[in-house]
């Protein structure tokens, strides 16, 4: 039996706070926190920037060296990013935010849990890319499972986007270009690039899931 772990990075998401700070602060927010209130929910989260409070309607909680620890507070009106892929009774593992992207971190049953994650994510309007993705093995098969990519399921101008987009750290961490200098350099619309992206991962995660 296998499971899944997978990373996935949202750009811009809507109605994402964590977000918003992270690109206001120019610096990455780490160890984020959810707790219910009230009326919401209160979420906790460290940056080190000691002027994230003007980007955003925070509030300071303490400093911890050289970062500071902030709280903010928001309503139950809209579910956020993670609770969308909560409901599908998928926790997250972890949560960061750097330059306006949200990255999650999920361990997931199986394949078609994590199909499930991306589509309720598209539905949502979500930008979504995937950082990495990994089969987890039992002690009954350590080494996991060797999946063979066939490329030559992407059409040549798919292929091409992936090539450009990976030449240029697009999929790199700390991400070094974006969806419009990739379509930039294409000579293309940024929203066909993304359509190319879109359809290229999702070609290539199939082999890797299936």
């Amino acid at each position: 039996m296998t499971g899944v772990r997978a990373e996935l990075e949202i750009e811009s998401p809507s109605d994402c706070p964590v977000a918003a700070v992270s690109a206001g602060a120019g610096s990455e927010v780490t160890d984020v926190s959810r707790a219910g209130a009230a009326d919401g929910l209160v979420e906790e989260f460290r940056v080190d920037a000691p002027d994230a409070d003007e980007h955003a309607d925070v509030e300071p909680v303490f400093e911890y060296g050289s970062e500071q620890v902030y709280r903010l507070e928001r309503t139950a009106d809209e579910p956020c990013v993670c609770e969308a892929v909560e409901a599908l009774d998928c926790p997250v593992a972890d949560v960061r935010a750097e330059r306006g992207s949200l990255f999650l971190t999920l361990h997931l049953a199986d394949a078609d849990r994590f199909r499930d994650v991306i589509a309720t994510l598209r539905d949502r309007g979500e930008s979504v890319a995937v950082r990495y993705l990994v089969r987890t093995a039992d002690d009954r098969n350590e080494s996991g499972d060797s999946v063979v990519v066939d490329r030559d399921r992407l059409t040549e101008r798919q292929a091409e986007v992936v090539e450009t987009a990976h030449e240029m750290g697009y999929f790199e961490y700390p991400r070094e270009s974006n969806a419009t200098e990739v379509s930039a350099a294409l000579g293309i619309e940024p929203s066909t690039c993304a359509e190319h992206l879109a359809a290229a991962q999702s070609k290539l995660l199939s082999q890797l899931l299936d």
